[in-house]
């Protein structure tokens, strides 16, 4: 696992606002993979996270070995060079990278951000009523 920092260098966190995310989106739905695209973003909009596990079901991939966690870097890299596109700084990164757990996720500025540009109607999730009314 030690070669997954090695390029940590190259990055810094940027948060996006609404309407540079709305950039990314656009971006994202004119790309071959549209709609894996939209699914990490959506997930990252519900929830904060995506996890490579989720991005290989949503391929069909069984993972089994690490050589395929590349399946789900790959397909952050291509959102993560959009984000850079769109705020035009080469080493901006809009998430933090869990080794352990494979996952992305993003803080919780972010994901309202995304939330707004992807037309959600709350700016985050609403929690279940456990009360009754």
């Amino acid at each position: 696992m030690e070669y997954e920092f090695k390029s940590q260098h190259k990055y810094e966190a940027r948060v996006l606002h609404s309407t540079e995310w709305r950039q990314v989106i656009e971006k994202a739905q004119a790309a071959t993979e549209a709609p894996l695209h939209m699914f990490i973003l959506s997930c990252l909009a519900n929830s904060q996270t995506i996890s490579i596990g989720t991005i290989c079901a949503f391929k069909g991939v069984k993972l089994e070995t690490g050589a395929q966690r590349s399946v789900g870097s790959t397909s952050m890299g291509y959102i993560s060079k959009w984000v850079r596109a769109v705020t035009q700084e080469e080493k901006a990164s809009f998430f933090e990278w869990h080794p352990i757990t494979g996952e992305w996720s993003i803080g919780s500025y972010q994901m309202r951000s995304l939330r707004t540009a992807m037309e959600y109607e709350n700016p985050i999730p609403l929690p279940p009523n456990t009360y009754g009314d």
